[in-house]
């Protein structure tokens, strides 16, 4: 009986044993902003590389409620496995062939994060929101698979996707607005024509399609009724591509599309 008994003993020590190891294989959710120190010991100098790679690209950012394949790779020399968590502040994700959901995020399952090359690749899909910047929050993991925390580097790190705005917005005009640009394209100046139907509060700026302000030419300015011009300077600071004049008019927005030459 004592004998069974040990045994028994002994098969749940190992069984416990295993159980911890396939969790750590597995990866941990919640470590995109403190790390993995707690399990791997000090960041790396110099520092695991983490890449996101998403197909369509997002080069303009992303259309909104589009499905996304996402490459994550982790890079370092010298590494023989690797691990990832990863976060997208919108938008909903979902597992690929070597991640996993946990705690709403991905992870490394274990099995394809080995590598020869010092580079693992861990896929996942990614479906867009409708609207606003998404960050994508991550911690990239190392190891030298020597069973202790020598030779374990990770490093966290953050990519900003922002709303295409040449999707999410287009040209969107008031038809009593008539909004115009002239000459467009535009090289060194152009006129922004509209008119308002009464006296209005008015703001109106030079976008990038990023959404980022380039050139404000006024802002909440008070305009009478009726036929409004404004000269709009392209100074040599203005790279040449796609922008937007953006006119609110009494808290409602307006849009035409530009390029620059």
């Amino acid at each position: 009986m004592k004998k069974t008994i040990t045994l028994s003993l002994a098969a749940i020590a190992v069984i416990g044993l295993m159980s911890f190891e396939t969790l750590s294989d597995n990866g941990k959710s919640g470590k995109t902003t403190t790390g993995c120190g707690s399990c791997h010991g000090a960041t790396a100098t110099p520092a695991v590389s983490v890449s996101l790679a998403f197909t369509p690209a997002v080069t303009n950012g992303y259309i909104p409620g589009s499905a996304y394949s996402v490459i994550a790779t982790v890079a370092y020399t010298g590494e023989l496995l690797a691990g990832i968590d990863l976060a997208a502040s919108s938008g909903v994700v979902a597992a690929g062939t070597n991640t996993k959901i946990l705690n709403t995020e991905i992870v490394h399952t274990g099995s394809l994060n080995t590598t020869t090359t010092g580079t693992v690749a861990f896929d996942f899909t990614w479906t867009a929101p409708t609207t606003g910047d998404v960050t994508f929050n991550y911690a990239g993991l190392a190891a030298n698979d020597n069973g202790g925390t020598s030779g374990d580097f990770w490093q966290i790190g953050t990519q900003v996707v922002p709303l295409d705005i040449t999707i999410g917005v287009g040209e969107i005009a008031s038809a009593n607005l008539n909004l115009s640009v002239f000459p467009n394209p535009v090289t060194e100046s152009a006129t922004i024509s509209y008119v308002l139907a009464e006296n209005s509060t008015v703001t109106a700026n030079l976008i990038n399609i990023k959404g980022q302000v380039v050139t404000t030419l006024c802002d909440n300015e008070q305009q009478a009724a009726g036929l409004q011009n404004r000269k709009l300077m392209i100074n040599s600071s203005i790279a040449k591509g796609i922008y937007f004049v953006a006119i609110n008019v009494n808290g409602k927005s307006n849009y035409k599309r530009i390029i620059v030459e």
